[in-house]
């Protein structure tokens, strides 16, 4: 069963980038995409921005098979320096929050000014 179709899914995306512009216009963001899942959602993000953005990723993982264990282990952005930046963390789906919350709670050890995000579902 479909439940957004592509053009649906291709007109939000398009206003989301138009939005994230807008928020950040003469600034240059960062789009922090969690791997794997949000790999083509943040690509078609980054191509409807008409504006300076830098791309990076990570990896989270909370999930041992199909079960949360409750323990989030973030890997790819030891070396990220941050500081000062705005950070739009992009993701395929939120579940529990519990990633979220240890990724915005490592992202500002790291420095950054901001940080916001951006789900597709």
């Amino acid at each position: 069963r479909v439940l957004l179709s592509e053009q649906e899914i291709s007109a939000r995306i398009g206003a989301l980038g138009a939005q994230i512009a807008r928020d950040y216009a003469d600034k240059n963001v960062v789009l922090l995409g969690v791997l794997t899942g949000s790999f083509t959602f943040l690509a078609d993000l980054a191509r409807a921005m008409p504006c300076l953005c830098e791309v990076r990723f990570m990896r989270a993982s909370s999930y041992v098979g199909t079960e949360s264990s409750g323990k989030v282990t973030l890997s790819g952005i030891e070396k990220l320096d941050l500081t000062g930046r705005d950070v739009v963390v992009v993701e395929d789906i939120i579940d529990s929050g519990l990633t979220l919350r240890d990724i915005d709670a490592a992202l500002a050890d790291r420095g950054a000014a901001s940080v916001t995000y951006c789900t597709l579902l």
